[in-house]
């Protein structure tokens, strides 16, 4: 599966450097809420999320070779590193499907935008598919988020991997409760924004999709915190 990962990031170069060459030298860059063209760059700013995508492949590559060389022998701190390492490895290629996907989205909003801008109806046409592409953009984020918040649950307590606030890292089991709870609040915001994409008003669906996102984070943190202290307090009461 490593290999795959490392497929998608190369993929997700090519179908953007392949199409650039016989696309317009410019190229939508900016669209507002309703899917207009509010701001036009080089085609070569889209080469950006690629080589994101491959920076990103490499430091998530150094991570698993991390866990690996801990997931030595059969105590427990060797078995939470090779738990870890398989968590990596299916969110690496969780992530990089998702990046290939935008990646080959965005480009065919934009050309056909380009193309068809200057045309009768072209603007009103281009706003549409830029919409469209907005929608597939949040439906694959939700899905993404969906994914994730089920693999979140199966990390090991750890500094890399995780929900790894001080709290929640006390000890095995605020670390569990921890990452089992914020898994469901990634599956809820992956729900609603799958939800919000097709029942919003235009062009809300990201913006909605990204205040679940944050209401996920906050909420998961206040309650690792709560986790830890009722935690601590059972510890009181057993000494």
């Amino acid at each position: 599966m490593k290999k795959t990962v490392w497929l998608l990031a190369v993929l997700t170069l090519m179908v953007t450097i392949i199409p650039l060459q016989t696309m317009p030298a410019l190229l939508p860059v900016d669209y507002s809420i309703g899917g207009e063209v509010r701001r036009w760059g080089s085609k070569y700013s889209y080469l950006i999320l690629p080589m994101v995508t491959l920076l990103i492949t490499l430091l998530w590559q150094f991570l698993v070779a991390h866990f690996e060389r801990r997931a030595v022998g059969d105590d427990k701190e060797a078995q939470g590193a090779a738990a870890n390492a398989k968590v990596l490895v299916s969110v690496g290629l969780v992530m990089n499907l998702f990046f290939c996907l935008l990646q080959a989205g965005l480009l065919w909003s934009a050309a056909w935008t380009a193309e068809h801008f200057g045309t009768a109806g072209g603007a009103q046409a281009g706003a549409s598919i830029a919409q469209t592409a907005q929608k597939a953009m949040c439906v694959l984020t939700s899905v993404m988020l969906i994914v994730l918040g089920n693999i979140l649950p199966k990390t090991r307590k750890n500094r890399n991997v995780g929900v790894r606030l001080p709290y929640s890292r006390y000890n095995d089991i605020t670390w569990q409760k921890s990452n089992r709870f914020a898994g469901m609040m990634l599956v809820a915001a992956g729900a609603l924004g799958i939800i919000s994409t097709f029942f919003a008003p235009k062009g809300y669906g990201m913006f909605l999709l990204s205040i679940y996102i944050m209401a996920a984070i906050v909420i998961s943190t206040v309650r690792a915190w709560q986790v830890y202290r009722e935690e601590k307090a059972k510890e009181r009461d057993r000494g």
